[in-house]
């Protein structure tokens, strides 16, 4: 089948995020490659979202809305798969943006090689607008994308934004979001990918924004989830590699403990520090006197 004749499913979970959400939608109207269709889901909002989701149903029939209660980003995701109509997969949060040449790029590589299965491509992040532009916070192109990378590498090299991979829907197969997990639930997703061990591309160009969203879901600390996800994968690789994992993160740990340690020395032995400690004693002193003091006044 010619590739441009072939579906491409943008699946979008939104959870509260009205604000961006028209910018969203409007990078994927404008994209260059057309045959589309852009499930969004309203995972249980409480704001706009589904007002604008209904009237961007009602004006392109690309666009399909799905609401359900709150179940988290992971069960919508999953929804967004489970009626996922297209030959391709596209992930988009309902924050971020991609490019107008995104798909067709994309595309072109998949076109070239029936044989591969995931395109990735490069990223920035942005503020407010999207001419608000920063550098991304990892190196991609730096990356050789791996079942072993993705396991000893996440969250130390890189992370993989969710809407850089276009992916053939053969290569998600049945892999699905794990809706036990409310953060790392992306790193296990792409585990499970590329156990299989994809061809994958890389792309060397910005054509995913990521919103820096203070206010977003990755700004928040998910201690238990790192350990839930932990117990998780071992039923997704051999037992070798899961205890080289096991170790290689304990290792890591141990590293940050060491250079915490290390800064605390380096704090301890500044000058600054050490003017505090003393002028800590001088107050502690002054203190002391000024009680007796007190106390003698009140004796009298």
């Amino acid at each position: 089948m010619p590739i441009n004749s072939q579906l491409v499913s943008i699946i979008i979970p939104c959870h509260n995020q009205g604000e961006f959400l028209n910018d969203t939608l409007e990078s994927i109207q404008q994209q260059e490659y057309q045959n589309f269709e852009c499930l969004l889901i309203n995972d249980g909002s409480i704001d706009n979202s589904e007002a604008i989701g209904l009237k961007w149903q009602n004006e392109d029939s690309r666009f399909k809305y799905f609401e359900q209660k709150n179940k988290g980003v992971s069960a919508a995701r999953n929804l967004g798969l489970n009626q996922a109509k297209g030959d391709f997969i596209q992930f988009l949060d309902a924050d971020d943006i991609i490019s107008k040449d995104k798909l067709s790029s994309s595309l072109k590589f998949l076109d070239n090689d029936e044989s591969l299965d995931v395109v990735i491509s490069n990223f920035s992040m942005f503020t407010g607008g999207i001419r608000n532009k920063t550098d991304p916070y990892c190196d991609l192109g730096a990356i050789k994308f791996s079942l072993e990378s993705f396991l000893f590498q996440w969250q130390i090299s890189f992370s993989l934004p969710i809407h850089c991979p276009l992916m053939r829907t053969r290569a998600v197969k049945s892999s699905r979001f794990d809706e036990e997990l409310s953060a790392q639930e992306d790193w296990l997703f792409w585990v499970s990918i590329f156990k299989t061990n994809p061809k994958t591309a890389f792309i060397n160009k910005t054509m995913a924004y990521y919103r820096n969203n203070p206010n977003g879901r990755t700004t928040r600390d998910y201690y238990e989830d790192q350990l839930l996800f932990t117990e998780k994968i071992k039923s997704y690789v051999n037992q070798d590699l899961y205890e080289n994992f096991l170790k290689h993160r304990m290792f890591m740990y141990y590293e940050d403990v060491q250079k915490f340690k290390s800064k605390i020395r380096e704090l301890e032995n500044s000058r600054l520090y050490k003017l505090f400690k003393i002028y800590g004693r001088i107050m502690k002193k002054i203190r002391l006197k000024f009680e007796v003091n007190s106390i003698k006044t009140k004796a009298i």
